[in-house]
Order: C-alpha cells, then sequence, then structure tokens
C-alpha cells in the first residue's frame, strides 16, 4: 500500500473536494480560449498572432493545480487518490480507467514538433513551461530555448500546454464528482 495513499481519510478526501470544486470556477474557464494564427503568402515572411489566456489567471490555477500532480508524500495527488480508492476496492475498474487518462495525458501527442534533432514532446513542453517558466525560474532554461527558438514553435509549443492543462482540469473534477464526492456521500457521517 502506498503510503500517502494509506494517510488519505475522510478529511483528505473533503479538502480534495474542495480543492477540485475550485478548479471548476468560472474564472479558469478562459483556460479554453486560446488562439494561434500563423498568415503566410507565397514567397513572403509568414505572421503568427497568439491570443493566450491572461498570464495571471494561468499562474492562479497552477497554483491550484498543483497539489493534484505533486508527488514527493502528497497525500492530495491524484495518483495516490486513486490508490486509495484501489486500496479500499472502491469502484476498481472505474478507479484503474481514470487512473490510466490520468497517467497517459502527457504521453499524447497529436501535434509532432521537431527542432533539430529534439522532439517536443507533449510530456518536455509540459514539464519545461511548468518548471522553468512557473515554478523554478532559477533552473537552467535550456528547455525554454528550444522552445522560443522559433517564433512558430513557441505559440505551438503553448497550444500544447494549455491542451494539457484543460485536460487535467477536466480529469481532475469529472473525477471529483463521479467518485470522491460519491464516496463521500456514501461514507462520510
Amino acid at each position: 500500500m502506498n503510503k500517502s495513499a494509506n494517510s488519505i481519510d475522510i478529511k483528505t478526501l473533503t479538502r480534495f473536494k474542495e480543492k477540485a470544486n475550485v478548479l471548476w470556477a468560472d474564472k479558469y474557464s478562459v483556460l479554453n480560449r486560446q488562439k494561434v494564427s500563423i498568415l503566410m503568402k507565397a514567397g513572403e515572411v509568414g505572421t503568427v498572432s497568439t491570443e493566450f489566456p491572461n498570464e495571471d489567471i494561468v499562474k492562479s490555477f497552477l497554483m491550484d493545480v498543483r497539489m493534484f500532480i505533486l508527488k514527493d508524500g502528497n497525500k492530495f495527488n491524484f495518483e495516490n487518490i486513486c490508490q486509495f480508492f484501489i486500496d479500499n476496492s472502491f469502484e476498481l475498474k472505474k478507479i484503474s480507467e481514470w487512473l490510466d487518462t490520468y497517467k497517459k495525458l502527457l504521453d499524447q501527442d497529436t501535434m509532432r514538433i521537431k527542432v533539430g534533432q529534439k522532439e517536443l514532446t507533449t510530456r518536455m513542453v509540459f514539464h519545461t513551461i511548468l518548471n522553468e517558466e512557473h515554478f523554478h525560474q532559477e533552473m537552467d532554461q535550456k528547455g525554454m530555448a528550444i522552445i522560443k527558438i522559433s517564433p512558430l514553435i513557441e505559440p505551438i509549443a503553448r497550444m500544447k500546454f494549455f491542451d494539457i492543462l484543460i485536460k487535467l482540469r477536466l480529469i481532475i473534477c469529472a473525477f471529483n464528482k463521479q467518485v470522491v464526492e460519491k464516496y463521500l456521500e456514501e461514507h462520510a457521517s
């Protein structure tokens, strides 16, 4: 049994529910509003225009979602919460499907970007922007240097980043509604 999952109780699940409901707030629906336009004419240099959510909203969302994705002993981590339900034999098939969907989230590369010999996978782009740009600016900026190498590559990479944030929000909030809240209704007194 996972040590962090073992320390989960009704109070922890109630806190998970409260924090997941914060993610569902209307202010975060703007994460869905992103746009990249690439205009090119034959023989001319093209232009790229972008519209991404306000940086303050993005930072706020990242702070709110952080507890669900941090691993090191964090009992609120999505995987630990899933493990709690598995250990307690609560809707095993459904929980396994949720966990599988979550774990595969960063492996979905619907848009392939290659810079020289370096492929910018969804996983690499997500972790690079999350860590080098938002949480650990003191880190070596090698990944961001690759992402920012071209005015065409950066907006596409950012779209990949926002796509993951949107999916992460949906997974956590739907899981909360379909699993955590159901469990709390059945087990809270």
